[in-house]
C-alpha cells in the first residue's frame, strides 16, 4: 500500500483501527453518524494536537456528536 501511495497512487482504506490508519494514511476522514468531523492530512491533524495519538484525537472529535 505504501509503494502505491508513493508512486502517486491512492488506497481508500476504510478501518476501526487507529493504530493501523496512524501508520499507513498520509490523509484522514473522521465520520460519525454520517458527518465528517476531520477531513485533512494526518500531518496537520497531529501539528494541532501535539503529543496525541490518532485515537485520542478521535476520542475528542467524537465526544459530543
Amino acid at each position: 500500500m505504501r509503494e502505491v501511495c508513493d508512486a502517486g497512487g491512492a488506497i481508500f482504506f476504510s478501518t476501526h483501527v487507529l493504530e493501523v490508519a496512524e501508520k499507513l494514511c498520509d490523509k484522514v476522514i473522521i465520520i460519525k453518524k454520517g458527518k465528517s468531523l476531520y477531513d485533512g492530512t494526518l500531518d496537520n491533524l497531529c501539528s494541532q494536537n501535539t503529543g496525541k495519538s490518532l485515537e485520542q484525537m478521535f476520542l475528542e472529535l467524537t465526544e459530543n456528536e
